[in-house]
């Protein structure tokens, strides 16, 4: 995932005009939700690798 694909997803989309087009994760679950997401990524990357 490219940084700015990574940033649309946990921040959201905005148009030209800064007007929002749809919210990220954080605007939909909150920040606990976003920051809980890297760390149950490496849990599963962590338990795959064995």
């Amino acid at each position: 995932m490219s940084k700015e694909q990574r940033d649309a997803f946990f921040n959201g989309r905005k148009d030209p005009d800064g007007r929002s087009i749809d919210r990220g994760v954080i605007g939909v679950r909150g920040v606990k939700a976003a920051e809980e997401i890297p760390a149950t990524m490496e849990r599963l990357l962590a338990a795959r690798g064995r």
